[in-house]
């Protein structure tokens, strides 16, 4: 590109010397417009969650060298920490000058450093990490882009009311819609299925199945305890310190019927008829692993990979608490309740004092 700069004036007078003026002008026009869009620069890309700096956990930089390394992917450049229990990976573009450059990101929820072992932890990052294998990054940002068009396209529409139905336009976007949402979830589950095979095959199918059961168990739990803990603290008046060791807890002081009923209902729920995941109980089959046995000897944990973890849980949490307390007040107002009853509360945070604390509680945790 640095070439081009140098050599354009050069080339252009040579061929006005030598008189290909129609030629010259064409190329002159093609060459200053491909100049011109070299030198945009591209705004730099924040990917969500609090970035992790390879000096607070070496160690799990060092966990996720390895297990890109098995997917055969190039290096990952950012670490970030999610307050949610999700595990994911996606493509942020930094901008310069003259280029612009993809680099790959990982995002890693805080509950699951709780919940699973360091070896389940790596069976989840090769699953992630194959995605890049196969391109389903690449493809699921073609495929956001074109859901995000046409959804702007109908919702465009549906602020015209009934006269949108006169509209071969929307008929159109509506049509589109459906056969595109069918024809790609069989794709996005072939993904799915293709990545846990990778993860199977390379950390034993029964470590990667223990992760995918409690990973799912730990999606169902964590906003019920977690806003049965926010609930609770704030009986005292102010909201919980670390919000990811109340829900630990929560979780050790669950009966053990309590826990078996949760982990078969993990491996036993259904999913949406046209989801991107295939259900788990069709996931643990395809390894061999529906009923997944219990660890034989002692793993270490992967919270021990952080070891200033504490600390990240205890910064992440005013902003987990907002997002647990959002969506307790969207709930209760989607089901006309009041927002104690939009989950199940024990006797010591009972309705009618969620329904007072809560106002309270949304002047601490909820920006005004």
């Amino acid at each position: 590109m640095a070439a081009m700069f140098v050599g354009f004036p050069v080339l252009v007078v040579a061929a006005l010397t030598a008189g290909w003026y129609p030629a010259v002008a064409v190329w002159a026009a093609a060459m200053a417009a491909m100049l011109l869009l070299s030198l945009r620069v591209r705004d730099r890309d924040e990917a969500p969650g609090r970035l992790l700096a390879r000096e607070e956990a070496p160690r799990l930089f060092d966990l996720v060298e390895n297990a890109r390394r098995v997917a055969g992917i190039g290096p990952v450049a950012e670490i970030r920490l999610t307050g949610l229990p999700n595990v994911g990976v996606l493509r942020v573009f930094r901008g310069g000058i003259l280029y612009t450059r993809p680099v790959k990101v990982l995002l890693l929820g805080v509950p699951y450093l709780r919940a699973l072992t360091v070896p389940e932890l790596a069976s989840v990052l090769v699953h992630e990490f194959a995605h890049f294998l196969g391109q389903d990054v690449h493809r699921g940002e073609h495929m956001a882009v074109i859901e995000a068009r046409v959804g702007n396209l109908r919702r465009a529409f549906d602020r015209t009311g009934l006269l949108r139905w006169g509209s071969p336009v929307y008929l159109w976007a509506r049509l589109y819609m459906a056969v595109f949402t069918v024809a790609t979830a069989s794709i996005r589950r072939r993904q799915e299925l293709l990545a846990d095979a990778l993860a199977a095959r390379a950390c034993s199918p029964g470590v990667y199945g223990r992760a995918l059961l409690k990973s799912a168990a730990t999606r169902r739990l964590f906003v019920r305890l977690a806003a049965r803990r926010i609930l609770a603290s704030a009986r005292g008046g102010e909201p919980p310190r670390n919000i990811f060791l109340e829900v630990r807890r929560g979780i050790r002081s669950l009966h053990p019927d309590d826990r078996r009923r949760v982990l078969r209902e993990a491996r036993e729920a259904p999913e949406a008829p046209f989801s991107t995941h295939p259900p788990l109980a069709e996931r643990l089959e395809r390894i061999r692993r529906l009923w997944v046995p219990r660890r034989r000897r002692p793993e270490e944990r992967s919270a021990s990979l952080i070891p200033g973890l504490e600390a990240v849980e205890e910064e992440m949490t005013p902003q987990v608490s907002r997002l647990v307390l959002a969506s307790l007040i969207v709930r209760a107002r989607r089901e006309g309740k009041e927002p104690g009853k939009a989950i199940s509360l024990p006797k010591a945070a009972s309705a009618p004092a969620a329904a007072t604390l809560l106002p309270a509680l949304s002047s601490t945790l909820l920006p005004a």
